[in-house]
C-alpha cells in the first residue's frame, strides 16, 4: 500500500485510479456516421440531471482497498439550457473512516508508512523519501453531509455545449507554467475541443464525437432509467474477448468491419443500434446513482 498512499497527494490519486465513466478502453467500436439516424436534434440539457453522482462500472475488476475506500463521483451541472459540465471527484463516507484508519495502522505497523495524521479536515501522511529522507504528503477533507470530499481530485472531465455543437475534453495533468492575478492558486489543464452531434429519443441521449485521429465517430449513450440513476454506455467493448467470440452473431445484427487489430467501425440502422445497445456486456457500461448531500 505504500505506492497507494502516495497518490493520496495532490492530483495523483485522481489520475492513477480514474475508471468507469468516459474512461478509455482497448477496443473501440466506431461510427460511419452519427447515430441514431432517425432521430431529433438535442436542443435541451435536461434540468433534472444536476447533482452529483456514485460511479458503478459493470463488469470491472474487484476493486482494491483503495478504491473500495475512495468513491469516484461525478457532478453534473447544467450551466444553461444547452451546456453541461462533468467533473469527477473522489468521496471517502464517513462510515469508512475506521476501514481507513485501520489500513493506516497496518500500514504504520508494517513499516511502509512512518506516520500519519487523520482529522476531520486532512488525512496527514509521512513516508520514507527515495534518498533516505522523510516526506510528508496529504489531501485536504472536505465534509458534505455523510461524506468527505477529497478536494484535490475535483476536476473538470468534460463540456458538452448543444448549441455550439462542441464538446471540450480536458487533461487532468496540471502545469504551474501559468498563473493568473484572479486564481493566482489555480491548475491549469490542457482541453482538446471536438465536433458534437447530439440526438435524443423518449429518455435516450446520444452524443456523438467526431474523433479527429481516427477520423470516425465515437458515442456516448445515455438512458435515465430513474429520477436519481442515470445508464452510460460507451462505444468501447466491455470484453474485447467474448465479443470476437461471438462475432458471427453481431455480424448478423450489423457487419463489423475491422478497422485494425483493436478496433471495429460500423454503420448499423437504428432497429440495429437498439439491438446492440440492449446486448447486457457489447458495450462499456456504468451506472451514475446520485447522493444526497
Amino acid at each position: 500500500m505504500k505506492n497507494e498512499l502516495r497518490m493520496l497527494s495532490f492530483r495523483v490519486l485522481l489520475l492513477v485510479i480514474m475508471t468507469g465513466f468516459l474512461a478509455s478502453s482497448c477496443t473501440q467500436v466506431y461510427f460511419e456516421k452519427p447515430v441514431p439516424q432517425n432521430a431529433a436534434e438535442m436542443q435541451l440539457i435536461p434540468a433534472d440531471w444536476t447533482g452529483v453522482y456514485q460511479a458503478q462500472s459493470v463488469g470491472a475488476e474487484d476493486p482494491s482497498l483503495l478504491e473500495q475506500l475512495f468513491q469516484q463521483c461525478f457532478r453534473l451541472e447544467r450551466l444553461n439550457e444547452s451546456r453541461l459540465l462533468v467533473a469527477s471527484e473522489y468521496r471517502l463516507h464517513e462510515k469508512d473512516i475506521p476501514r481507513l484508519r485501520n489500513a493506516l495502522d497496518e500500514q504504520k505497523t508494517s513499516g511502509d508508512l512512518l506516520d500519519y495524521e487523520l482529522s476531520e479536515n486532512m488525512i496527514l501522511c509521512t513516508v520514507a523519501g527515495e534518498d533516505g529522507s522523510t516526506e510528508q504528503q496529504y489531501t485536504a477533507l472536505l465534509k458534505k453531509g455523510p461524506w468527505y470530499i477529497l478536494t484535490q481530485t475535483i476536476a473538470p472531465v468534460q463540456l458538452f455545449d448543444l448549441k455550439s455543437g462542441n464538446k471540450m475534453n480536458f487533461d487532468l495533468k496540471t502545469s504551474a507554467s501559468m498563473s493568473s492575478p484572479w486564481l493566482p492558486w489555480a491548475d491549469s489543464i490542457s482541453s482538446e475541443q471536438a465536433t458534437l452531434v447530439a440526438r435524443q429519443t423518449r429518455k435516450h441521449w446520444y452524443f456523438n464525437t467526431w474523433e479527429a485521429n481516427a477520423k470516425k465517430w465515437s458515442l456516448l449513450y445515455v438512458e435515465q432509467t430513474s429520477k436519481d440513476q442515470l445508464l452510460i454506455k460507451q462505444s468501447h467493448l466491455q470484453n474485447p474477448e467474448a465479443f470476437k467470440m461471438r462475432l458471427d452473431y453481431f455480424n448478423r445484427i450489423t457487419p463489423f468491419r475491422e478497422v485494425d487489430s483493436d478496433n471495429f467501425e460500423i454503420d448499423p440502422t437504428d432497429e440495429a443500434l437498439e439491438q446492440l445497445l440492449a446486448e447486457k456486456d457489447m458495450f462499456q457500461t456504468t451506472y451514475l446513482r446520485r447522493i444526497e448531500e
